[in-house]
């Protein structure tokens, strides 16, 4: 049984957003990092179009990471990671 078929999530809690989202947040976020490096990896640049085919979310999950930024939201190990893959973000608060 996974925890999607659980009436208890992770934290023996009745299953609502609240329980599962952390958990999904944190992988959605290393989703979209990884594929940030494919894409870096592939164009050699981080100026992501909007429409991109391989995945239409990316450009809008940048976007979103430089929002955090600006509203110091971000934490320091992510700032780290994307700023090593060469997303600039300085710039953007």
């Amino acid at each position: 049984m996974s925890i999607f078929e659980s009436s208890e999530c992770l934290y023996g809690q009745p299953v609502s957003r609240s329980c599962i989202c952390p958990l999904l947040f944190v992988l959605a976020w290393y989703v979209m990092f990884n594929a940030l490096e494919d894409y870096i990896l592939d164009y050699n640049d981080y100026n992501v179009p909007y429409n991109w085919p391989k995945s239409e979310l990316l450009r809008p999950w940048i976007d979103e990471q430089r929002a955090l930024y600006r509203c110091g939201k971000l934490s320091q190990t992510r700032i780290d990671l994307l700023e090593e893959v060469g997303l600039p973000l300085r710039f953007y608060k």
